[in-house]
């Protein structure tokens, strides 16, 4: 019988022990990371296919090169890596693309490589990441849009315009 108490004594302190377990993940902290960068980081193997097979609509992108102004505008992007969903394997490397072809330098855009929406980041003050991939262009440091997915009704390169022209 002693056996068994103490058996049953085991087994309630293994269950105690391991309630006490958390069952959700801690953040994590995002990567910032540059396109140089990237292009090196096997979880990103997809990007520079990605970036280089899209073409986007030269009249628009000259727009985009005419509206965007170094001094007031910031862009930053979270991103997982590893994804493999429509917004982390198509916009994101649309948007660079088209950021490329204006003419606009990588370094005007921050990119921070996060595995989940609650990682911790530089703006967490800032913007509340609810999906990635989320870009976020600001002027002055207001935030005047996000863009976290293809648009079925408007280009990448429409959203930017949109947004840098507000």
């Amino acid at each position: 019988m002693k056996k068994y108490s103490t058996l049953l004594s085991f087994v309630v302190l293994a269950a105690l022990a391991s309630s006490c377990e958390t069952t959700t993940t801690p953040a994590g902290e995002a990567k910032k990371l540059t396109v140089a960068q990237i292009q090196t980081n096997p979880g990103f193997a997809w990007f520079d296919y990605e970036r280089t097979s899209y073409t986007p609509n030269a009249d628009t992108v000259i727009l985009v090169r005419d509206s965007y102004r170094a001094d007031d505008h910031q862009v930053y992007i979270h991103v997982n890596p590893s994804c493999s969903c429509t917004g982390t394997q198509k916009l994101f490397p649309k948007f660079m693309r088209i950021m490329q072809d204006a003419g606009i330098p990588e370094t005007e855009v921050a990119i921070y490589s996060m595995a989940r929406s609650g990682d911790n980041h530089p703006e967490t003050k800032q913007f509340n990441i609810t999906k990635l991939p989320s870009i976020f262009i600001t002027r002055n440091d207001t935030l005047i849009a996000t863009i976290n997915d293809v648009s079925a009704t408007m280009t990448v390169e429409q959203q930017i315009l949109e947004a840098l022209t507000k």
